[in-house]
């Protein structure tokens, strides 16, 4: 039996210094999975990835964000320098002039076409009016020819010509 208990000893020892060894490289995967998912990563297989499961916004992926909006900010400033803005805005001070110049002279013609649209529409209505006027009395007066009128029927013929002349027409 004492042989037994020495050789148990003896395997929980090597067993123990073993464990004991290994405690260190397990604290530290431990540690370093903590690390990882604190900052939004993930170790799995041997590589690191940043983890951007289900729509994920990691602290790692917001850093970097900021970093590069820091850097591409920098550079920027570095570009747009106020000589650099000046001799941008001269080179288009001419086309940006000649676009106005263009876009006024269009927008005068269309609205001068619209002008000249309403002017000719009205006096072709005034036109019509007349010519319709002046077919009214001619009729009129061929009607009173043919019939040998009377003065007086005349008269009363005019009148009604005239007035139905004064009166809107409706077919138009």
């Amino acid at each position: 039996m004492k042989e037994f208990k020495e050789n148990l000893e003896k395997v929980v020892d090597e067993s123990l210094s073993r464990a004991i060894k290994n405690v260190p490289s397990l604290i530290k995967g431990s540690v370093r999975n903590i690390v990882f998912a604190a900052i939004g990563c993930e170790h799995s297989f041997g590589k690191v990835k940043v983890d951007h499961c289900n729509g994920r916004n990691p602290m790692i992926a917001q850093f970097i964000d900021e970093s590069a909006k820091r850097v591409a900010k920098r550079e920027i400033d570095n570009i747009l320098t106020d000589e650099f803005v000046s001799e941008m805005m001269q080179e288009l001070r001419d086309p940006v002039i000649e676009e106005f110049r263009e876009r006024v002279r269009r927008a005068f013609r269309m609205s001068m076409e619209s002008k000249i649209e309403e002017a000719v529409e009205a006096e072709a209505t005034k036109a019509v009016d007349v010519i319709r006027k002046q077919v009214i009395m001619i009729e009129a007066e061929q009607l009173m020819s043919a019939q040998n009128m009377t003065k007086t029927q005349e008269a009363a013929l005019e009148l009604e010509i005239e007035n139905s002349l004064e009166a809107p027409d409706d077919s138009s």
